[in-house]
């Protein structure tokens, strides 16, 4: 390395060993088939749905609940451990499987916080769990593809541009009396060390100082048009979870300049156990 910031980042971006590559590609696919399974049990709902969309909610909610502990059980092979305070937990969280809806906002500190929300979604009292997200997540392949048979929110524009699905989106499971819990992370990027991400993370820091406020160091600022009238929906059972990840007693999602930063994605997890702390509060 010509430098010894360049050496740190070498060092944390370095690639798992053969064994580690290994593991994870076996967990890898034990998940995909599981999603596989899933997804072809949703094809075989629909022609339920144009006969009662209440009942295709039903089955859809009841199979998930099904499903999603056998996919979440590679993680918990690998050694990913999910650890949140017990009486905190069921005094913030566990009223949430009782009502219409509730939102829970997360920092966005890593590229599977769609894991931690299907997580959240099957402890204690189950709920459907549905995601806010991006457009382009529902052409993945099997993955994305449950996603869209499910019916989970996808933002292709701004969350202002994107305003009336959401609303419609929502009204409708509200019509049908589905319960379920909408999970997003509000940040809606995420950044590593590129030069694009460089002035992204400057421009959040601008924004910052416009406002009064001292620039963040761990998370960008949220993109928070819209998201007051998305809490509107949700009434008391709003929620925000921050995360922090941790490998061999060191935490991976450091200040966001840090080049010793890591921004875990599936791999990360299955080739190496992780440590997952998360802290949730019910907002006001």
């Amino acid at each position: 390395p010509d430098s010894p910031m360049e050496a740190r980042r070498s060092d944390a971006f370095k690639p798992a060993g053969m064994l580690a590559r290994l593991r994870a590609y076996v967990f890898i696919t034990m998940m995909t088939f599981s999603a596989f399974v899933l997804f072809v049990c949703l094809v075989v709902l629909q022609p339920v749905r144009p006969l009662s969309l209440r009942l295709y909610r039903d089955l859809t909610t009841l199979m998930l609940r099904i499903a999603i502990p056998s996919f979440l059980l590679p993680a918990t092979l690998a050694g990913l451990t999910v650890r949140v305070n017990d009486e905190h937990w069921k005094m913030m969280m566990e009223s949430r499987a009782w009502a219409p809806l509730s939102i829970i906002m997360c920092n966005h500190a890593s590229r599977i916080d769609w894991l931690l929300a299907e997580w959240c979604g099957n402890v204690c009292s189950p709920m459907r769990v549905s995601f806010l997200t991006e457009g382009t997540m529902q052409l993945m392949p099997v993955v994305g593809w449950v996603l869209k048979l499910r019916e989970d929110i996808f933002l292709w524009r701004s969350f202002k541009t994107d305003k009336p699905a959401i609303d419609a989106n929502i009204g409708s499971f509200k019509a049908t009396r589905t319960n379920r819990a909408i999970f997003l992370a509000i940040e809606g990027a995420i950044v590593d060390q590129g030069e694009y991400d460089r002035q992204y993370m400057r421009e959040c820091a601008d924004f910052c100082r416009t406002l009064g406020y001292a620039p963040f160091e761990y998370v960008l600022t949220p993109r928070y048009k819209g998201i007051h009238s998305l809490a509107q929906h949700a009434g008391t059972e709003l929620f925000s979870a921050t995360t922090a990840f941790v490998r061999d007693g060191e935490l991976l999602n450091k200040k966001l300049t840090d080049p010793r930063r890591v921004v875990p994605d599936l791999f990360t997890i299955l080739s190496q156990p992780i440590d997952i702390t998360c802290h949730f509060d019910r907002l006001e």
